[in-house]
């Protein structure tokens, strides 16, 4: 197992992230990549793609496993977990399900937030052909200016 830590619409958003590049680990030859971003600010196209509601109270959490290099990935199947904790350590399990997007597949769920807030994430990957991999990292919320 390895572990990695990092830091890290028609209607106006109602609540805002601070932008940062995906959490990334690497093992082996696979690539898992997660990101946050609270679902008020999905465009439509992105909503319907990933069967989601817009709420200012939920934020998604997209899990990508790839092979390949950058330039050329292809998606890797697998499970994945994961958990979001708020700084109080009140821990909620994300659901998570495949969803096909854009040829690729990627592991969404939502979650509820109380903002502003800062979670801690802790994904469990475990892809095919590779070796299982825990990425944690952190991520604050905050509601729309």
């Amino acid at each position: 197992m390895v572990v990695l830590a990092g830091c890290g619409g028609a209607s106006p958003p109602a609540s805002s992230a601070i932008a940062q590049p995906p959490a990334e680990l690497r093992v082996g030859d696979v690539t898992v990549r997660a990101t946050t971003l609270p679902t008020s600010q999905l465009n439509d196209a992105m909503a319907r793609a990933y069967a989601v509601e817009r709420d200012a109270g939920t934020v998604l959490l997209v899990v990508g496993m790839r092979r390949g290099p950058q330039s050329n990935e292809a998606s890797v199947a697998g499970t994945v977990t994961a958990t979001a904790s708020d700084l109080l350590g009140k821990r909620q399990r994300v659901v998570l399900r495949p969803v096909e997007s854009g040829g690729y597949i990627d592991h969404v769920g939502q979650f509820d937030v109380s903002m502003p807030d800062t979670l801690r994430f802790r994904v469990e990957a475990r892809p095919q052909g590779a070796a299982a991999a825990t990425l944690e990292f952190n991520r604050d919320f905050f509601p729309a200016p």
